[in-house]
């Protein structure tokens, strides 16, 4: 579920911490066993997508950002479920993956996965609590193949969850409005940055913007996909 980070009264800071302490408790069981090597890569289908088509702003999700490379899933056209590595040199989404593979449906996917990026940003972990005890299927995101299999993670191989970070600094939240699983936070020497996923309700609207949360600079907005839509 979408949550947002706003100023407001103390109780709502106390159920967004509790929230989010949860979510990384839970994290931290689910993934607590020794991953295993069995494995095999399967097919994934290819993204295609107009500038015009549906963009579930709602349903999006900003799962890693840093100086050089973006991860975010988000469903668009007709019942589409993607995943996307968009990288900032190029400023161009260079690997996509249609989860179709997963044979689930749109309300499905958003409600049973849990999507997780590696701690370096180099791939996506995807799992289905409900269904599959250790069986995972994982994203290779700078060559866009696809495994599964029984693999299981440690906590020190997945990426710190942006709302933690934030909450270890709580003058910060306040402000900025930030709707939880659409922002990271990251640094780039002394500076830290908040990059967050910004929509409407088209391909061509999804953008990201980031913010230098020291000198409470906020950047151009930067189409995602641009340059991949047909």
């Amino acid at each position: 579920m979408v949550g947002i980070l706003r100023k407001g009264p103390k109780w709502v800071w106390s159920v967004c911490i509790v929230i989010a302490v949860c979510g990384v408790v839970a994290v931290g069981i689910l993934f607590a066993m020794k991953p295993s090597a069995r494995t095999k890569e399967v097919s994934v289908h290819a993204v295609s997508m107009k500038a015009s088509d549906y963009w579930d702003e709602n349903r999006m999700r900003l799962l890693f950002a840093d100086k050089e490379r973006i991860l975010l899933y988000g469903y668009y056209g007709e019942e589409r479920f993607g995943l996307f590595f968009f990288d900032r040199k190029t400023q161009n989404v260079v690997e996509a993956a249609d989860l179709a593979v997963l044979g689930l449906s749109e309300n499905e996917a958003y409600d049973e996965l849990d999507i997780l990026a590696s701690a370096d940003g180099k791939q996506v972990y995807i799992h289905n609590p409900k269904k599959e005890s250790n069986r995972m299927y994982i994203w290779e995101a700078d060559s866009g193949q696809m495994r599964v299999g029984d693999f299981s993670l440690s906590k020190s191989m997945l990426h710190e969850d942006a709302t933690m970070k934030l909450l270890k600094n709580p003058e910060v939240i306040e402000n900025y409005n930030l709707f939880t699983g659409q922002f990271d936070v990251w640094k780039d020497g002394a500076d830290t940055y908040i990059t967050e996923l910004r929509a409407g309700s088209s391909v061509g609207e999804v953008c990201v913007v980031d913010i230098n949360i020291g000198q409470e600079d906020e950047g151009e907005s930067v189409p995602v996909f641009a340059s991949f839509v047909k």
